[in-house]
């Protein structure tokens, strides 16, 4: 999103817009799998491996 608004302002008012859809259920991430952090070389591996068909969240501690 940061490659196409040049605007501070701009940016901040769509990062907002897609944060408040997610809220909503309007936008779903498709989440393939959740690690915690302390498993984020795991998470690197199936990422690089080609494994993961959606999102890789880190979660903390």
């Amino acid at each position: 999103m940061a490659a196409h608004i040049g605007d501070v302002e701009e940016y901040r008012t769509r990062a907002r817009s897609m944060f408040d859809a997610v809220e909503t259920g309007t936008i779903v991430p498709d989440v393939w799998r959740t690690y915690d952090v302390s498993e984020a070389g795991g998470a690197h591996a199936d990422l690089e491996g080609g494994l993961s068909y959606g999102a890789i969240v880190l979660t903390p501690r």
